[in-house]
């Protein structure tokens, strides 16, 4: 079985067949009969533009895909025009930006470049007809995305964009794979490893982060490549808002004086302290475990008492009350017995 590192050099010397023209070729003049013009541009899922290499892949010979040339020699640029592209149906594919390889309706993408067992099959995108106009495209290229809620106890993910194809899926999981620094406010978080990260009590009100970034081993072999350099995307961090606590709810029920206090919310374990209010008395406290918490409440005399669970939240849970009415009756008096005093 060939090392990553062979396998890398191979990647690395198929694409160098597509790139060679950076260096050697220069724009084309007006096209000939049979021949017409295709304008394609590169640009990010946010619009910000894309330095990189343009293949045209033919629908009826979609192994043999062709270069378009650079205005400059030697120059990656975030657009190409080429002039004397065959009439016929085409696909796209893009070397660059941070998927290293985008197709556009070329299935398995990167076939033609990268060696596969399985031909590649392309659609059309664009058609390029004899001495009319240019038929144009815009490849839009993934970022790497930083997604989940910035709350205690939800995973956050990166998804780094890489798409080299399946062939090459085992060497961008264990050679080139984008790595990730978590970071809490600025500061690296220790034993935070990998592509995914649980937000903890130690973020509540602080930003999350995560700087995804390829080897430096990439950067090294693209930039052999001809016109390679710049190919390899700089280092990403992407930001979440402050983190904030779970939303907890409490629920209160009264009864031969005895207050019930229930607090729940999306906590492993729900604990803290509630603080027992009734008019007119001092306020009880109480622990809460395991979301529960009796409280026994004390001699009133008869009457109705508004009662108040105000649970104080904790490092994963905001704090939440709920409220509820008691009512005390007094003793009927003995038959004869004035109720005056």
């Amino acid at each position: 079985m060939r090392t990553p590192v062979a396998r890398l050099a191979g990647l690395t010397a198929a694409a160098s067949l597509i790139a060679a023209p950076l260096v050697v070729a220069g724009p084309a003049n007006a096209a000939p009969d049979g021949f017409g013009t295709a304008t394609i541009s590169i640009v990010d899922d946010l619009g910000a533009p894309v330095k990189g290499i343009v293949a045209l892949v033919p629908v009826t010979a979609p192994s043999s895909p062709i270069q378009m040339e650079p205005a400059v020699s030697g120059v990656l640029q975030t657009s190409y025009t080429k002039t004397d592209v065959p009439v016929g149906d085409y696909a796209l594919m893009v070397i660059g930006g941070w998927p290293l390889v985008t197709c556009v309706k070329v299935t398995p993408c990167g076939g033609g470049l990268i060696p596969s067992p399985t031909p590649p099959v392309a659609t059309k995108v664009i058609t390029v007809v004899d001495e009319g106009a240019a038929a144009s495209y815009k490849v839009r290229t993934a970022t790497p995305k930083l997604v989940g809620a910035p709350r205690v106890g939800e995973t956050l993910e990166v998804t780094s964009a890489t798409n080299l194809g399946a062939e090459l899926g085992d060497l961008v999981g264990e050679f080139i794979a984008p790595k990730v620094v978590w970071k809490r406010s600025g500061v690296k978080i220790a034993g935070a490893k990998g592509t995914a990260y649980t937000v903890g009590r130690r973020d509540v009100g602080r930003a999350v982060s995560a700087t995804i970034s390829y080897p430096g081993i990439l950067t090294l072999l693209t930039g052999l490549m001809p016109g390679g350099a710049g190919l390899a995307p700089a280092p990403v961090t992407k930001t979440t808002a402050a983190v904030t606590k779970n939303a907890s709810a409490t629920d209160l029920r009264v009864g031969g004086g005895t207050a019930y206090v229930r607090v729940s919310g999306p906590a492993d374990e729900v604990s803290g302290w509630v603080q027992l209010s009734v008019k007119g008395q001092r306020a009880i406290w109480a622990r809460v475990q395991d979301g529960f918490a009796p409280i026994n409440l004390p001699t009133l005399k008869a009457g109705r008492y508004k009662v108040t669970a105000a649970f104080q939240g904790n490092g994963e849970l905001n704090a939440s009350s709920d409220s509820a009415t008691l009512k005390v009756k007094g003793k009927k008096p003995k038959k004869g017995q004035s109720t005056k005093h």
